[in-house]
């Protein structure tokens, strides 16, 4: 089913004038159109209100400023039948997303959920070996056992001695398994190259020896003494310019963005519709432009922006 939108109060008004018959006659009034010719009702100041043309197209003058009604009218492609539309009338195009609404308040925390199973106990590391254990003394000779005496009065406890010294340290265990290697630090300054060494003279080659197991890895080195700090760099100021926002065309949009006078480039940008819009291009065009591509399905607002100092 093709759907016009057609006002049916106007429509209704012309069809009626232009076939409108008494009912006594009862009887469908025919008007046969001559070859090529079609079918017209003229207002009193002989202007066309109501067309047909030889090719069946219909006309309505004035159609656009007529009342406006609520609802649509359509037509049937095959018999040419008028009546309402089937489902209320045409559905237009999605309008634009509007703009995201402010964030609630944060609803009550929920209750705590129970506690996880423990994990599995993780593998002991080896034990490393004890260390050598010191020579004994040589043992004091017995004195002679003397009689039992009377238990006296508790003593005060006497002060704490002092700590004694530290024993040998014992022989360093095993090496255990490496763990995983964690995440690269940031890479750090590159510092001044060292003078070029003396080439030696190139040694023969020797015959290709086969290939080890690979060697646990070795403790990380200590960290070397930070760098002296880099001279400061000049300040720049930047300035931003911009071109729009204006509306887009439909297809393609060129997009030139000026800086001010005195003024060059430093860095540049675009911006548009993310669901109706497509930037194909953003770059330096000159010393003092910064361009913007931009495809679009119309209508739209779209800026390009140069930074300059």
């Amino acid at each position: 089913m093709s759907s016009t939108l057609v006002r049916r109060s106007l429509l209704s008004i012309a069809i009626s004038g232009a076939f409108c018959v008494s009912a006594a006659q009862a009887q469908n009034v025919t008007v046969t159109e001559p070859s090529g010719g079609g079918f017209v009702v003229n207002s009193a100041a002989n202007a066309p209100l109501f067309t047909i043309d030889a090719n069946g197209n219909l006309a309505i003058a004035n159609l656009a400023a007529a009342t406006a009604q609520a609802t649509p009218l359509c037509f049937d492609s095959v018999t040419g039948n008028v009546g309402p539309c089937s489902g209320g009338g045409p559905v237009g195009p999605i309008g634009p997303t509007g703009a995201t609404g402010a964030v609630g308040p944060t609803g009550p925390a929920g209750a705590t959920g129970p506690a996880g199973p423990a994990g599995p106990t993780g593998i002991a590391g080896a034990t490393g070996p004890a260390g050598a254990t010191g020579p004994a003394g040589p043992a004091g000779p017995t004195g002679i056992a003397g009689g039992t005496g009377a238990a006296g009065p508790a003593g005060v406890a006497g002060p704490i001695g002092p700590a004694g010294p530290t024993g040998n340290t014992g022989a360093a265990g095993p090496a255990g398994v490496a763990g995983p290697i964690g995440p690269a630090g940031p890479t750090g300054n590159t510092g001044a190259a060292g003078p070029a060494g003396v080439a030696g003279p190139i040694g023969p080659a020797g015959p290709t020896g086969n290939s080890g197991a690979a060697g646990a890895a070795g403790p990380a080195g200590v960290a070397g003494p930070a760098g002296p700090a880099g001279p400061t760099g000049p300040s720049v100021t930047i300035t931003a310019f911009q071109n729009g926002p204006i509306n887009s065309a439909s297809g393609g949009n060129t997009l030139v963005a000026t800086c001010g006078a005195g003024k060059t480039v430093v860095s540049g940008g675009c911006q548009a519709d993310i669901t109706q819009d497509a930037i194909a291009g953003s770059y330096r065009s000159s010393a003092t432009t910064w361009t913007c591509l931009i495809g679009s399905a119309g209508n739209t607002a779209i800026t390009a922006y140069v930074y300059c100092n």
